[in-house]
């Protein structure tokens, strides 16, 4: 519609009246003019009288200078009260954390610590200093390791542990001091953590094994938690069956060895030709979880798990394999293992006693069915067979009895080869370094869980009488 100018200053005047705002003002100033402007330009958009009085009044309402809004005579004016101001809250310091030193981290230096002889200026000698160890700052700890070899450094801490200094070393670890220094020099870095000593934890797990404490008890003993003990294990078994295990149990491959082997059996159980006993045993184990432990019933129905070994007249070990559920057949485990490709490799003359669960083949003999009649050399080779498979009884007697752990073993089943292969190879290494004389030489440690009760167990100063296991 159209609207002449009179009508852009009525209309712009009456907006102004109305903010209160530009009434007074001249007409010089930039919001009256961009307020006409804004009016001329709704208006050639057909806007209505009240539409543009809305929009300029949201558009343009305060954005002049601003001035105090016209009172209403008699209106009642909202009184303001001041406001309190709060006091500024107290900043709530964190206490400062205490610095804490730095653990100290086992591991063997990649250089062995020699004595080093330093010469003074004045000419004199000061054989006391040496090398720092590697992978760690200055401290007190390594300012002692000083001119010290490896050997000196494992014994200092060796007598740091109480139980080393233990009169009953031996009848608590079924080893001697001795022995167990050389165990700790070749594998004892392997086992070593950030926060635990090696040797330590060689001795909770020799603790462990040689006993019948449960899990609870020996980590509150060694004052650890239960990751940690569950690790020592598992570096324990892996570090013996990767490093100490190819230097104990041996196949004989030379014919010397061989020779050695038929005439030790010979001159103990009076068999020629024979150079060790072949057989299984099974091992209990003891898991929570019945579809778990299903696979693992022996014929006897009880959860176990299948331990081949080949031993000579000394009560060692020439080969083990373990793994197999206690389901497996004997016949089973002996095709599945590297066996038969060691017993091809054995001269002529050379055989292995086994019992009537192997296979009859090249190197191994087994005794004559009962079935059929048999002549008096059949009879007699059958009786000069069991008399000679005792060393197989005496050997697997001698590894139940070190270890007794292996009586029952709770834990899951993939872990347990390993354990059990490491106390095969711990026997062997104990018999190349003590003169072991009969097999019930320790006495059944105190413990619980071997006869379902828990903290159940003979006396410390009791024996007990094992029956071979063998399958």
């Amino acid at each position: 519609m159209p609207v002449n100018k009179e009508v852009y200053s009525f209309l712009a005047e009456t907006i102004g009246i109305i903010l209160g705002e530009f009434a007074d003002d001249p007409p010089e100033v930039p919001h009256k003019n961009m307020i006409l402007k804004e009016a001329e330009y709704l208006c050639k958009k057909s806007w209505t009288r009240s539409s543009i009085a809305g929009h300029i009044a949201v558009k343009y309402g305060g954005a002049g200078p601003k001035r105090s809004p016209v009172k209403r005579v008699g209106a009642r004016q909202p009184v303001k009260k001041p406001r309190k101001k709060k006091p500024p809250a107290e900043k709530l310091r964190k206490p400062k954390k205490e610095h804490k030193p730095k653990l100290k981290v086992w591991r063997r230096s990649k250089t062995p610590r020699k004595k080093v002889i330093n010469t003074e200026p004045d000419g004199g000698e000061n054989e006391g200093s040496g090398v720092h160890s590697p992978g760690g700052e200055g401290g007190g700890e390594e300012e002692e390791d000083k001119g010290l070899t490896d050997t000196e450094v494992m014994l200092r801490e060796l007598e740091k542990i109480p139980y080393f200094r233990d009169p009953s070393f031996k009848d608590s670890f079924h080893m001697e001091r001795s022995t167990f220094q050389e165990l700790c020099q070749v594998v004892g870095f392997k086992v070593a953590g950030r926060t635990v000593s090696p040797y330590s934890k060689l001795l909770g797990v020799l603790w462990w094994l040689a006993g019948r404490e449960s899990m609870k008890q020996i980590v509150k003993r060694f004052d650890w938690s239960i990751g940690t003990f569950h690790g020592a294990v598992h570096l324990f078994s892996t570090a013996i069956v990767e490093h100490l295990m190819p230097q104990t149990i041996r196949w004989p491959s030379g014919e010397d060895d061989v020779k050695q082997c038929l005439l030790t059996f010979e001159q103990n159980y009076n068999f020629q030709g024979v150079m060790g006993c072949l057989g299984a045993c099974r091992l209990p184990l003891r898991l929570r979880s019945a579809k778990r432990g299903a696979p693992y019933r022996d014929p006897n129905g009880r959860p176990s798990i299948l331990l081949q070994a080949v031993c000579d007249a000394n009560r060692r070990f020439l080969h083990v394999s373990a793994g197999w559920p206690g389901t497996t057949a004997e016949h089973v485990a002996f095709h599945e293992s590297d066996l038969p490709g060691l017993l091809d490799k054995l001269p002529d003359y050379a055989q292995v006693l086994a019992s009537r669960d192997y296979p009859a083949r090249n190197h191994v003999w087994i005794p004559f069915s009962q079935n059929a009649p048999m002549s008096d050399e059949m009879f007699y080779f059958n009786r000069l067979h069991a008399a000679s498979m005792v060393a197989l009884d005496r050997t697997t007697l001698l590894l139940k009895n070190t270890f007794q752990r292996l009586e029952l073993l709770e834990m899951l089943p993939d872990k347990i080869p390993s354990v059990v292969l490491a106390a095969c190879a711990l026997i062997n290494f104990i018999l190349e370094r003590e003169d072991v004389g009969g097999e019930d030489r320790f006495p059944v440690l105190s413990g619980s869980g071997f006869d379902g009760t828990p903290g159940s167990g003979a006396s410390s100063g009791s024996t007990k009488k094992k029956k071979g296991a063998l399958g």
